[in-house]
């Protein structure tokens, strides 16, 4: 990962596209971006990774196998390593505030709870739905097929 460019080493490019919040400390990433909301940069020809993985191997070390990273500041474009903690998948959806095992309601604000809530376990991808939402689709669907 460190080898030198005719553009610099990775960490140069990296450090390039980061502008410091004061307040937070986070190191926003202006670079390119990938689906998700996540930095992009380039690691080889026609080759890019996420940036904030990128940071953090660079300065703190291999990511473990099997682990996502959780940025602890909840901000998407900081890629500073002292935000960022490797956590099991499982560990990072139950951290993270925006995932389906988080959330207490569907966007159009019905409860996702009770005989409303619909779950799936699809190898601990805990997948929850709005019944009252999967019965407008699913009536809206069978009226169209007429």
């Amino acid at each position: 990962m460190g080898a030198v460019g005719y553009r610099g080493t990775l960490q140069e490019r990296l450090m390039k596209r980061v502008v410091v919040d004061p307040k937070t400390g986070c190191w926003n990433f202006t670079g390119a971006w990938m689906a998700g909301g996540y930095g992009g940069i380039g690691i080889a020809t026609s080759k890019t990774a996420l940036a904030h993985r990128v940071s953090y191997q660079l300065f703190v070390g291999p990511i473990p196998e099997d682990h996502d990273l959780h940025h602890k500041c909840e901000n998407k474009r900081c890629i500073n390593p002292d935000h960022l903690e490797p956590l099991t998948r499982l560990a990072h959806q139950i951290k993270t505030p925006t995932t389906s095992r988080n959330r207490t309601h569907c966007p159009k604000g019905h409860p996702l709870s009770g005989k409303n809530l619909v779950a799936y376990d699809l190898r601990t991808k805990n997948i929850r739905k709005c019944r009252e939402c999967r019965r407008a689709i699913m009536k809206a669907y069978y009226q169209s097929s007429k």
